[in-house]
Formats: structure tokens, C-alpha cells, sequence
């Protein structure tokens, strides 16, 4: 799971569903890309932090820890 991401995302109150639609995809494969340690690729980790606007690196806002 991606605990910054999320946090970073709570922080900006916004959800998982408004993230998939800034993105332009479904709202479903972004859950799923999510679940998975290899789903999120670079160009769309750059593109979250982007439209998230934080200054968090991507190897702290995409650190995977088990849960």
C-alpha cells in the first residue's frame, strides 16, 4: 500500500475517485494499480504528483509497505 499517496491525498481531501478522473481512467483500475507493488508506472507516478502538487519525492510518495 502506498501510505504517503494516501496521506497526501487526505490531506487534499481528495478521493480516489477524483484522482482517477484527473488522471482519465476508471476509477477501478486506479484501485487496482494501487493494490499492486508494480501496478503504478512512471509516467502516471509523475502524473499523480503533479495533480496532487506536492513536493514529496516520488521515492517517499510512492514508498510500498506491506499492511
Amino acid at each position: 500500500m502506498y501510505r504517503n499517496l494516501m496521506a497526501e491525498l487526505d490531506k487534499r481531501e481528495m478521493s480516489l475517485g477524483e484522482l482517477s478522473k484527473e488522471m482519465g481512467i476508471r476509477q477501478e483500475t486506479l484501485r487496482l494499480k494501487m493494490k499492486s507493488r508494480h501496478g503504478l508506472n512512471f509516467k502516471e507516478a509523475v502524473k499523480i504528483k503533479t495533480i496532487l502538487k506536492t513536493d514529496m519525492p516520488l521515492e517517499q510518495l510512492f514508498l510500498w509497505e506491506s499492511i
